[in-house]
């Protein structure tokens, strides 16, 4: 298998979240992953590209761009690059949410992330030439 690699560019907004899917899925196309790391990368994308859709240009409609890969060898080794030119926000920084109180007075965000970190392998930030780029990785033979 070679080295895959595509490039998604699309309106930050949740009704194209259909079309980051289809972009997943032709990444993923002939590459024999278990199913729990492919929930796990789903649920990652998802909260991440939703969160830009909803914050990185507050009113306004911008562009996210989706660049993503795949290694050509097991683990198969999949890295996501979502970048966006919003207001500048590293989603790491945040407290994660507190999950102890009730959940009428719990604190509202935080969440998204969590759930992006704790299904993704590796996940980092960085803002670059006025773009917020968070990059994730997941192996995809192992939960």
């Amino acid at each position: 298998m070679d080295n895959k690699e595509l490039v998604l560019e699309v309106e930050a907004t949740e009704e194209e979240m259909e079309a980051v899917c289809e972009f997943v899925d032709e990444l993923l196309d002939g590459v024999d992953c278990f199913m729990e790391a492919r929930t796990k990368l789903d649920m990652a994308v998802e909260e991440i590209f939703v969160n830009i859709a909803s914050y990185a240009y507050g009113s306004k409609v911008g562009k996210a761009v989706i660049r993503g890969s795949i290694s050509p060898e097991p683990p198969y080794t999949v890295t996501l690059v979502f970048e966006d030119s919003g207001k500048a926000f590293n989603p790491l920084e945040q407290e994660a949410s507190n999950f102890t109180p009730a959940i009428r007075r719990r604190t509202v965000g935080g969440l998204g992330i969590f759930l992006a970190r704790s299904m993704a392998d590796e996940i980092s930030y960085e803002r670059r030439q006025e773009k917020n780029i968070l990059t994730i990785k997941k192996d995809m033979v192992k939960a």
